[in-house]
This record gives structure tokens, C-alpha cells and sequence, in this order.
């Protein structure tokens, strides 16, 4: 394994096979994958409506299609070389390309859920409409269960 840098031709092919999977297999304008270059490794983070959370780390061994893969554990915040019982592992194949695919399978995108801030807005909006309706004689409150879901 090599101890040096990453050579800046190989970042600008990784770089340009990320943004080629983020636009063609993501196709997501508010997830994608982002990069992150420290020595010999880079680091995948995956941006997700907002936030940035860790994919993985890719060490760097002299060639653009063999790289060394480590799962980032979310359960003690470190990225684990020895780490092979997830799922996606399937896809690790030396490859940027592979590495991203893992990380789908492993950590897969959340949808945006409305703040709760918003949802109590919706909510309250609903309420005070049905007591409106209610109140006019349109809705006989005895007849409607209200199911809310939180």
C-alpha cells in the first residue's frame, strides 16, 4: 500500500465518475454522493436532503480501479476495514463505482420528512378547519373518528 497522496489525475476521475453516479443511478438533486481526500484515503459522504452523513473510506493502493474499502459503523463512529456482514458488500469490487452502490444497500437515502414544526402547522390548520365546518352545521362531529398520524 502506498503511503503518498492521491495523485490529482486520479482525484479528477473520481471525481468525474461521482458526479456521473450521482446524476445517472442517484438522480436525486437533493442526495449525492461527496468526496473528501485526506493522504492516501477518500472519503464518501453522501449529502441527503440537508445533511452529509459518511458512506465509507477508499484507500488509495496505485490504481483507480483496486481501491481498499471500509464501511463507516454508525454505532462507534469509525470506519471499519474488517467490517464485511452488511448489506451491499455485494457490490464492493475495488471500484468509486462499487463503493457508492454499497453504500446505497448499506445506508439507504431517507426520504425528506416535514419538520415538525411544518407538520404541527398542517396539523393544527386541519383541526381549526374541521371545527370551522363543524361549527356551520356541515360536519356532525359525533359521525367523524379523526385519526392522526404523527
Amino acid at each position: 500500500m502506498s503511503s503518498k497522496s492521491i495523485p490529482s489525475e486520479v482525484k479528477k476521475e473520481v471525481e468525474r465518475r461521482v458526479t456521473a453516479f450521482n446524476q445517472n443511478v442517484i438522480r436525486n438533486p437533493n442526495i449525492y454522493y461527496l468526496t473528501r481526500y485526506r493522504g492516501r484515503f477518500l472519503y464518501l459522504e453522501r449529502y441527503n436532503y440537508g445533511r452529509s452523513v459518511p458512506i465509507c473510506r477508499l484507500e488509495y493502493t496505485g490504481s483507480i480501479d483496486n481501491w481498499e474499502f471500509a464501511i463507516f459503523k454508525h454505532s462507534d463512529e469509525q470506519y471499519d476495514p474488517e467490517e464485511w456482514f452488511f448489506p451491499g458488500v455485494g457490490h464492493v469490487d475495488g471500484t468509486v463505482e462499487g463503493a457508492m452502490k454499497a453504500g446505497l444497500d448499506a445506508y439507504p437515502p431517507q426520504r425528506q420528512l416535514l419538520s415538525s414544526t411544518k407538520a404541527f402547522q398542517h396539523r393544527s390548520v386541519i383541526f381549526q378547519s374541521f371545527i370551522w365546518f363543524s361549527k356551520l352545521g356541515a360536519i356532525n362531529p359525533a359521525a367523524v373518528e379523526i385519526r392522526v398520524r404523527w
